[in-house]
């Protein structure tokens, strides 16, 4: 049974269609697959140290879609009137 757990981990497919699909009452999955997450390994919470990408350049996108990529240099006034074009 734990063989068809891994497959179906593997599969995008819901639990249920999943069941539905090899003829596998729910319940009867359900308790295979507590059993089966017993066996794992338990993972741990945390973090990961993740170095941030530091870009040369600005991003301006509009609602419409519309973006613009800016110098990381660009001066607030031009900034500023970017930000209030009606694009």
């Amino acid at each position: 049974m734990f063989a068809l757990i891994e497959q179906w981990k593997n599969s995008a497919e819901s639990r249920k269609a999943f069941c539905r699909r090899h003829n596998i009452a729910p319940s009867t999955f359900s308790y295979w697959y507590a059993k089966y997450r017993k066996t794992q390994p338990a993972v741990k919470p945390g973090f990961v140290e993740v170095q941030p990408h530091l870009s040369r350049s600005l991003e301006l996108i509009y609602p419409n879609g519309v973006k613009i990529r800016l110098p990381h240099d660009t001066s607030l006034s031009e900034l500023r009137t970017l930000l209030q074009l009606d694009v």
